[in-house]
């Protein structure tokens, strides 16, 4: 038995059954996509080691398999909900409950992550990169506004003063569609490599969530939207009140969270998309004072 569903940035990805037991199996054929999906799954695994959280879980790789033509791995398949579906039916205490443990779990990677200096242009070469692409879509080309914010971007990343980042681990890519939800338990799935690892990026993607609700956005099911909105403002206020004052973090997630909605930005290709990530991105440049 196969079931095909929807991968991401140029994944393929299906549920199986082998010797009566249902897996998941996520490969790619693409060249130039094998070595980052092998450090996903590297780091999903050292994950799985290292991991002494036990209600912050993820889903067991079995193997990782390589054929001239592609790359991929074998995990465990997990009976579970989404974050929709977990929060529409959850009790009163969930959401507290979720908050203490997405804490619990950043807490251990801000230990891990020591403070230290970050290249000056980390940002600028990236946004860089965001300016080619955005040159190349017809469709984001020629507009006005965002020109404006790809300026303004650039004022704001190239002011020159040092950056104080804790660097060490991160999921990289920490928002509610990678969790599934079983139980007491949240097992994280598709681990991503960052162009640095440094928890604040699961701050950030997180909040691209609990602040901005990306994921509710792109949901096509009906579901509450105002229950959602409810709780996805409990916790981000939970959340923010608990990181905001760690030492670098205002700042750096300020910066973070601009390139991260700009590296969204070059690949939209919705207008309501592009619209709400214009919004956003004016709203953290005003934040940020350019």
């Amino acid at each position: 038995m196969e079931i095909k569903i929807a991968g991401h940035s140029g994944c393929r990805v299906e549920v199986v059954r082998e010797s009566g037991r249902l897996l998941v199996r996520k490969w790619t054929e693409d060249p130039a996509y094998r070595e980052r999906l092998r450090k996903q799954a590297d780091k999903q695994q050292r994950f799985s080691a290292e991991n002494r959280l036990g209600s912050i879980t993820t889903p067991a790789i079995l193997r990782q398999f390589e054929t001239p033509e592609s790359f991929g791995m074998v995990m465990e398949f997990v009976h579970a909900r989404t974050f929709i579906d977990f929060f529409e039916n959850a009790s009163c205490a969930a959401p507290e409950e979720f908050a203490e443990r997405m804490i619990a779990f950043l807490e251990a990677e801000f230990a891990a992550s020591p403070r230290q200096p970050v290249p000056p242009d980390i940002l600028t070469e990236k946004l860089a990169s965001v300016q080619e692409h955005i040159a190349a879509s017809p469709l984001l080309c020629g507009d006005g506004e965002i020109a404006s914010l790809l300026r303004r971007a650039e004022a704001f990343f190239g002011r020159g003063r040092e950056r104080m980042w804790p660097v060490g681990v991160c999921h990289g890519d920490l928002t509610l569609s990678n969790m599934l939800f079983q139980g007491s338990t949240v097992y994280l799935i598709d681990f991503l490599d960052s162009f640095v690892e440094t928890p604040l990026m699961d701050l950030v993607k997180l909040r691209q969530d609990t602040r901005y609700c990306w994921s509710q956005l792109l949901c096509t099911e009906p579901f509450d939207r105002v229950k959602s909105r409810i709780v996805m403002e409990f916790l981000d206020r939970r959340l923010w009140e608990h990181f905001c004052g760690f030492p670098g973090v205002a700042e750096g997630y300020l910066e973070l969270q601009c390139m991260n909605f700009l590296r969204i930005l070059q690949y939209a290709k919705e207008l309501r998309i592009i619209a709400f990530l214009k919004t956003h991105l004016t709203q953290l440049l005003v934040e940020a004072g350019v």
